[in-house]
This record gives structure tokens, sequence and C-alpha cells, in this order.
């Protein structure tokens, strides 16, 4: 018993000294590297096929809002100068429980008149097709491979 209280105490006690260094009177620890900052999920642009345009960003109304069971979120790309259902070129709708809340949409350009400027904006419809919140203005869409684009929302009365 007496030989192995020592061996047990350098067995527990010597192995984080292993990973510390020694100058002088000092003793070193190295220091774990930081986590990561956190952000908007990045899609793996590999998922991405060439030529095609990612946009990504967040629908939120002014404040944080629980919506009710069975909503839904359509983010539209529009075509001003059609009219009627041919206006709307790009339609993405998902569920959510609360805004904010994140989008993307991945669609291929060739699908848009070139010269042609279009606009994004935002709808929240509940269960029964309602809609609950509404974008006052449009956004015009971002030009490029990846975008960020965040649209607001507000109550429709």
């Amino acid at each position: 018993m007496r030989f192995l209280t020592p061996v047990l105490a350098v067995a527990l006690l010597g192995s984080p000294a292993l990973a510390q260094g020694r100058i002088g009177d000092v003793t070193l620890t190295p220091i774990p590297a930081p986590a990561p900052a956190r952000g908007l999920p990045q899609s793996a642009r590999s998922d991405v096929p060439a030529g095609w345009q990612e946009i990504m960003g967040r629908v939120s109304a002014p404040a944080t809002v629980n919506l009710p069971a069975g909503s839904r979120v359509n983010v539209i790309v529009d075509d001003p100068t059609r009219t009627g259902a041919a206006r709307q070129v790009l339609r993405v709708s998902f569920a959510a429980s609360r805004l904010s809340t994140p989008y993307q949409i991945v669609f291929n350009p060739t699908r848009l008149v070139s010269g042609r400027v279009y606009g994004v904006r935002s709808t929240v419809t509940d269960r029964q097709g309602r809609v609950l919140y509404a974008s006052t203005a449009y956004a015009r869409l971002p030009q490029g491979a990846t975008s960020t684009l965040n649209l607001s929302v507000s109550p429709v009365r």
C-alpha cells in the first residue's frame, strides 16, 4: 500500500504536468484555441450548381414575434414590369414558428431577363393563407453568385 500511493499520485498529477512547460519558477500552460464565431449559417458552395445565384438572409419583424402554428414565410422575386401571376418570377415558401427567421434562395439567373431590375419581398401567412405580415417596400435583387439580403415585414391590419 505504501508503494501504491506514490505511484497513484504520480499517475493522477503527472498527466497535466506533461502538457505544461517550465521556465525558471514560471509554469507555462497552453491555452486552448477559442471556439469559432457563430453567425448566419453559410451554405456549402459545392451544393450550389455552377452559374447559379444564392441569396440568403433573415426575414424579420420590428420585434421578435411568435407565429401561430402552421404559419408560412414566403420570399418572392417579382418582375415589376409584369402584372398578375406572371409578375412572380420566383417564390420560396417554408414553415416558421417565429420571426426573425433565416432564408435561402438558390436559382438559375437565366430565368431573369438581362437588364431588368427585380424586386424581392416577403409575406407571412397563417394556416388558412391569410397574410399576417408583409414587406412594405421592395428590396432590389442583388447581383453576384452569393449575396446577403435581409427583409423586413410589418403587421397587416
